[in-house]
């Protein structure tokens, strides 16, 4: 997606490439209906820490999330 085979960059060079998490979504009633979405035609982006934006869909999401509010809280 980011990455030219041909050309070896270090990872942590890369350009960012974003994801949509779910977590924050902003829109009118009248761009819900013309777009037929919640993302709109030109959607403004949010750049969110990593560990506030963890997406939990399966069981071993769920324990990373449990890692981080646990150290969050100082109970590890």
């Amino acid at each position: 997606m980011n990455h030219n085979p041909a050309i070896l960059m270090r990872t942590q060079d890369l350009t960012p490439v974003f994801e949509e998490n779910s977590c924050i979504y902003i829109f009118s009633k009248d761009g819900m209906e013309k777009s037929h979405n919640r993302i709109g035609k030109k959607p403004l982006m949010f750049e969110m820490n990593p560990i506030e934006a963890w997406d939990i869909d399966e069981e071993f999401d769920f324990r990373i999330a449990e890692v981080f509010y646990k150290e969050r809280e100082g109970l590890l």
